[in-house]
């Protein structure tokens, strides 16, 4: 099996991440190169990661043949440029959020992308994290079993009937008594 030759721009904290992840996580993938500004940086990680290429600018990754797709993990206000670069250079692209941070970045970025026809994705990785979605499905529950009870119960603990329910809710929250309530 042909595996995707990835490479990654921006080693920090979230690059740094991403490089684990692909190194260690996707057998789909191999990360060929990562590159950063701070040239050390992206040597350290590269090395701790036993990743063959590091480099200090995203035109000099792009040079390698062996990169199909690029990650893009550096600070938000360099997102739109390097879509651009690597659209240009028609590589696929996995940027982390947001797309840009101008709506004109923004645009620019996706008519790169268009005009190159290649893939672009916004990292939503939490999405995926089992525990992120665990959460999620315990909100959506509550959210579910609150509805029932707004039916049900009466903030003044009497019983009424559900569509009355909202409208006492409602008072009570404004802080009017039941008889103001029912007058409204």
């Amino acid at each position: 099996m042909n595996k995707l030759g990835v490479g990654l721009l921006g080693v920090g904290e979230m690059g740094k991440r991403h490089a684990e992840n692909l190194r260690r996580l996707v057998p789909e993938a191999r990360l060929v190169g990562v590159a950063d500004v701070d040239r050390a940086r992206a040597a350290r990680v590269a090395e701790e990661l036993e990743i063959d290429h590091s480099f200090n600018s995203l035109e000099a990754m792009l040079e390698s043949k062996d990169i199909q797709a690029v990650v893009i993990a550096t600070p938000d206000k360099f997102h739109g440029q390097a879509i651009r670069t690597a659209a240009a250079a028609r590589k696929n692209i996995l940027c982390e959020k947001p797309l840009a941070t101008t709506l004109a970045d923004a645009h620019s970025a996706l008519e790169s992308v268009s005009k190159a026809g290649v893939q672009l994705q916004i990292g939503f990785m939490r999405r995926y994290d089992p525990a992120y979605a665990a959460a999620m499905q315990r909100i959506e529950a509550a959210k579910s079993s609150a509805r029932g009870m707004l039916n049900k119960a009466d903030p003044f603990t009497e019983p009424v009937v559900a569509k009355d329910n909202r409208k006492l809710f409602r008072a009570r929250f404004a802080g009017l008594d039941r008889d103001q309530a029912e007058a409204v």
